[in-house]
């Protein structure tokens, strides 16, 4: 009697279709990583990969014109699940490397030791702080709306991301040092209130849309 065995060598096949997807993916990562390597800044990089990898987990997800079978059906729910969390892990350190600078003038150690009895030199440091956020924010936001992000839903994920990291940090920098009489001024140094700072990252990643 003759048995067939198309069952074991259709899985068979499949499995070395699996190992040549994942090798040629993983090939195209490594490919990617090293030449982030010639970036001058930090968020570049970042963002380099995360439009780069976010189009090969769509990819991945999604069937193409040629095919209906998405290639998550080939390459496995894991390979997918890894892709995933890269996504996440550059856009979190795409963030932190953006507003890095910002953050050394919104973020405090001795917030809680703040005086209502501010010497001169205390309103200084303040005052230095607000500017120092002003003309950061303004540089950040120059160079960022040059960028450009292609997918729409990646796009609009990174500005809400950009915004849900700042503007509490921003807002609870305001509410800290505006209760103190730093400045009979408060407008000159007070240049973007929250609303203004999410608005002007909604215009981020604008180039070449």
């Amino acid at each position: 009697m003759i048995v067939s065995h198309k069952k074991t060598i259709d899985r068979y096949l499949k499995e070395i279709d699996k190992n040549i997807y994942l090798s040629l993916l993983r090939a195209l990562l490594t490919n990617l990583h090293n030449k982030v390597k010639g970036f001058k800044h930090k968020y570049e990089s970042d963002l380099f990969m995360l439009n780069n990898v976010h189009h090969i987990l769509t990819a991945v997800k999604v069937p193409t014109m040629d095919s209906t079978i998405p290639l998550i059906s080939v390459v496995g729910d894991e390979f997918v699940t890894e892709l995933s969390q890269l996504v996440e892990q550059l856009i979190s350190d795409y963030i932190q490397a953006t507003f890095e600078k910002c953050l050394e003038f919104l973020l405090d150690k001795n917030a809680n030791q703040i005086s209502f009895n501010l010497s001169r030199s205390d309103r200084g440091k303040i005052k230095d702080k607000f500017s120092g956020f002003n003309t950061s924010f303004e540089t950040i936001y120059g160079t960022q709306r040059e960028i450009c992000v292609p997918d729409a839903t990646l796009r609009a994920d990174l500005r809400l991301k950009c915004q849900k990291f700042l503007i509490p940090i921003y807002q609870n920098f305001i509410d800290r040092y505006t209760v103190v009489n730093f400045t009979k001024n408060l407008n000159k140094y007070l240049k973007y209130q929250p609303s203004t700072v999410e608005s002007m990252i909604n215009d981020f990643f604008e180039e070449d849309q």
